[in-house]
């Protein structure tokens, strides 16, 4: 069976940067990046850590963006991760992207690849297990919403004593 979807390299475009930052904010809504933000950081980056991004599409639309980077160019270690519109989230899909992108840095015979997930996205964490990837580390996030914290209680604070608690 075919699959409806395809797999490409991104193109540096503001449709498709609009597009895959439309995708990234569905799944990230309390981080939300912007176009203009990813191109600048495009346009700037070490072209040692060769960062690549890439979409998955079905027809016109583009329902999935990934990327893969070289994160240690001395030890020649990737990190990779895929983000899907959660309607896009099948087993297909899923493994036709993660495929597609762990091709691409292998032929650079990598010494590592490490991928990053999220804990909601079982389908991608079972994808990964079943593949012999281990978890190795975790990333807590702890966010502020800045507009309603109260910095009045912190205002006689010193290193001398305690924080408030």
């Amino acid at each position: 069976m075919t699959p409806e979807f395809n797999v490409r390299p991104f193109t540096p475009s503001p449709a498709e940067y609009e597009a895959i930052v439309r995708v990234y904010n569905s799944i990230h809504p309390d981080e939300p990046g912007s176009a203009s933000q990813w191109q600048h950081w495009d346009e700037h980056r070490d072209p040692a850590r060769m960062f690549r991004r890439y979409v998955m599409e079905k027809g016109e639309e583009i329902g999935g963006y990934g990327y893969a980077v070289r994160t240690d160019p001395t030890a020649n270690k990737f990190s990779f991760a895929i983000f899907l519109l959660p309607r896009w989230r099948t087993w297909d899909a899923i493994d036709r992207f993660y495929r597609y992108i762990m091709a691409q840095c292998i032929r650079h015979d990598p010494a590592a690849l490490i991928c990053q997930t999220m804990e909601d996205q079982p389908a991608n964490n079972a994808w990964l297990a079943e593949h012999g990837f281990e978890e190795v580390m975790r990333y807590p996030r702890s966010i502020l919403t800045v507009a309603d914290f109260d910095a009045t209680r912190f205002q006689t604070w010193r290193r001398e004593s305690p924080p408030p608690v």
